[in-house]
């Protein structure tokens, strides 16, 4: 039996990290649950449509629908859902504020976002030098490694595919 869904806005904030320490001056909030490919969040309302944690937030603390284009963040901190860090905003307003802080480059997608500057990353770049120096092949006619793909996964919080790919070099190359 399917238990009940909580409340809307009990489920909202289950996914927001108040943990001081994060983003510029340790004031953010980060969304915990689903992002979008730029690295914002979102979460299903309640008619089932996708909709941006911070479109969410604003409503939840103005108790009223958000009538910009966009909001924008103070702080630059994409998965940042603190209220005083966001503003009602244009796109073009929000265009001019990257360009002023220096992080327009950001715009470009994850094309041009490497290693941990990458919203996504969950490993540091001292991580995975860390992964390809330990890890150790089984031995011929072995079956077990010391530091198998297995192990190494299980120890950074990752799958075993992805462990591969950086010992294969297939991402994170930019550490080769």
């Amino acid at each position: 039996m399917r238990l009940p869904r909580k409340p809307w806005p009990q489920r909202f904030w289950d996914k927001v990290d108040k943990t001081p320490g994060y983003g510029p001056h340790g004031h953010c909030w980060l969304w915990t649950a689903s992002c979008d490919t730029d690295g914002y969040g979102q979460i299903r309302d309640t008619d089932g449509r996708l909709r941006k944690a911070t479109h969410i937030m604003w409503e939840l603390t103005y108790e009223q629908l958000c009538a910009a284009e966009e909001i924008c963040h103070t702080c630059h901190t994409r998965a940042c859902v603190n209220p005083s860090h966001l503003y009602e905003g244009t796109h073009k307003t929000n265009a001019a504020d990257m360009m002023r802080d220096g992080t327009r480059y950001q715009v470009l997608r994850h094309q041009m976002l490497r290693g941990e500057q990458h919203p996504r990353a969950k490993l540091t770049e001292a991580q995975v030098q860390e992964i390809r120096q330990i890890y150790t092949p089984a031995p011929r006619g072995a079956r077990h490694a010391t530091m198998s793909q297995r192990i190494l996964a299980k120890r950074y919080g990752i799958s075993r595919s992805v462990i591969a790919q950086i010992l294969r070099g297939d991402i994170w190359h930019n550490l080769l």
